[in-house]
């Protein structure tokens, strides 16, 4: 997590440098690697998504629709879907390169 909670840092593994992403409003609670290593998603207190650049730390992505914390991320083997769980106690399969949902369970 950030220095105050809402954010994360990535690393890169050559020279350690850090790539902040900041962007949520409260803590961050999950976070997952696309199967690539070029992109990662967030999630928490804040109940959305974000996927960002693991390169840049640009945010690409904004996906709303939980109604409370975003607890689990994953993204699928083929990187084209990305699967939110939250407190709300509801799944969200998104798209992962346009954030469109395509099912909620």
């Amino acid at each position: 997590q950030g220095h105050d909670g809402k954010g994360a840092c990535l690393c890169e593994t050559q020279d350690g440098a850090r790539c902040p992403v900041v962007g949520h409003s409260r803590r961050v609670d999950a976070l997952a690697f696309s199967p690539g290593g070029d992109r990662v998603a967030t999630g928490g207190g804040d109940e959305t998504v974000m996927v960002w650049s693991s390169v840049t730390g640009e945010r690409s992505l904004l996906l709303l629709g939980h109604n409370h914390a975003v607890s689990s991320l994953a993204f699928s083997g083929d990187d084209l879907l990305l699967v939110s769980g939250s407190c709300d106690e509801s799944v969200r399969v998104w798209d992962a390169r346009t954030g469109n949902i395509l099912h909620m369970l």
